[in-house]
């Protein structure tokens, strides 16, 4: 967003105001990796990023990106040698590891010297096959559709022969923009049937050259996406706080969210038989009546949000209808340890665990527990949580559900 490396993204967080605002990222749960991207060479993700991304199980990348003809120039000395290409991949796998991402968005878009290509080409298949083997099953090195395999910038907004080799070699391709239904047809005639997932079509907020004009018309070009079967790569959704500066960012997160989640169905669910959240969106409100934005203090947010019926707030998550609401998608393995839900709201819930799809448990809350605190201790023979609701039972009153743990602590 606005360049990258912003206040928002220091350890010890920033002051709001209107000129200062974060974006905020509330819906991980509809994502499997997230790039963070500027227009310097190296672009490393903040740590606080990568922390918040991870506690929602997704990958995290960087960017290399060479640009114009400075980008030409660099690129004759990147790619002048492989000795000189072992050491640059030497130390972007190192950078990896040491600040704990899983690889890189390549985004070359100037012009290569044909003489170069070959050492291109050697450069994406040891990088992504290196990272595979030191980093892991979740490395990942995705190709930005620019240069062709002649060397001439020139974007493709499909898959075909003039990209197709640079996509053989990496863990996948990101398209241009300014794609329609029959770049889509021929991308899926070329894939016959192969790797569909790792295409991933790229749809800009800001509509530049992109079906639908992007901003909050995002969902029309998804519809397409989701009909092929490919995968989106969503560019800047930073767009709801650059475009509506001193708006509240939280109502046009769900309001840019909510038309497309349909699109973006969520397939990872939480493993750990332990966590525990606030469901804090990181802003607190100081003494003196300023607000205060640290993304460390983030809380895990549930799998699903929405502005009619779980919707965060400052005080923490906010339950507007009764009935059940699914907090969390598991697939959650019991120990032999006895498991404890601990849940802090202002009204009297219940929790129901589906063990499988059609097995449930009901959790009573044990009235001597005390005050805002309420305890369900989950019977020995569970072993297995696949999905958890709350149960509120007033169905019109709102309550606030200020934190929610699973643990073996009574």
């Amino acid at each position: 967003m606005k360049g990258g490396y912003l206040e928002q993204d220091k350890l010890e967080g920033c002051i709001l105001t209107d000129s200062c605002y974060p974006y905020l990222i509330l819906h991980w749960w509809s994502m499997d990796i997230f790039c963070y991207f500027s227009h310097h060479f190296i672009t490393v993700p903040p740590v606080v990023w990568t922390e918040q991304a991870h506690k929602h199980g997704v990958i995290v990348l960087g960017t290399f990106i060479t640009e114009f003809e400075g980008g030409e120039k660099l690129c004759e000395k990147i790619f002048s040698s492989q000795e000189v290409i072992d050491e640059l991949i030497e130390k972007m796998i190192q950078l990896c590891i040491n600040l704990n991402f899983e690889g890189w968005l390549i985004n070359i878009e100037n012009i290569m010297k044909p003489e170069l290509l070959p050492n291109l080409e050697y450069f994406l298949k040891e990088l992504t096959q290196k990272s595979r083997q030191i980093l892991g099953k979740h490395s990942r090195i995705i190709w930005y559709d620019s240069v062709t395999n002649e060397g001439k910038l020139d974007w493709q907004n499909e898959l075909n022969l003039y990209n197709r080799k640079w996509f053989d070699l990496t863990d996948g391709i990101y398209l241009n923009y300014a794609w329609n239904e029959e770049h889509l047809q021929r991308t899926l005639e070329l894939a016959a049937g192969q790797r569909l997932t790792e295409i991933y079509l790229g749809v800009d907020v800001f509509g530049r050259g992109c079906m639908g004009g992007g901003g909050w018309n995002c969902s029309e070009p998804l519809e397409l996406i989701k009909k092929y079967g490919l995968s989106l790569a969503l560019f800047a959704p930073g767009w709801i706080i650059e475009c509506f500066v001193g708006e509240c960012v939280l109502e046009n997160s769900f309001r840019f969210w909510s038309p497309i989640k349909e699109f973006l169905p969520i397939q990872r669910p939480l493993t750990s038989s332990e966590f525990d959240t606030d469901f804090s969106s990181g802003i607190t409100l100081l003494p003196d009546g300023t607000k205060h934005f640290k993304m460390t203090s983030m809380g895990l947010q549930p799998h699903y949000l929405d502005s009619t019926n779980l919707y965060l707030t400052l005080s923490g998550l906010k339950i507007i209808s009764g009935g059940e609401h699914i907090l969390f998608l598991c697939d959650s393995i019991l120990d032999e340890l006895p498991k404890v839900i601990k849940a802090v709201s202002i009204a009297k819930i219940g929790i129901k665990l589906v063990i499988e799809e059609d097995q449930e448990v009901i959790l009573v809350h044990e009235e001597n527990s005390g005050g805002e605190e309420q305890v369900f201790v989950i019977p020995k023979n569970v072993k297995h949580i696949k999905k958890i609701y709350i149960q509120v039972q007033k169905e019109d009153c709102p309550m606030i559900l200020k934190s929610f743990s699973m643990s073996n602590k009574l």
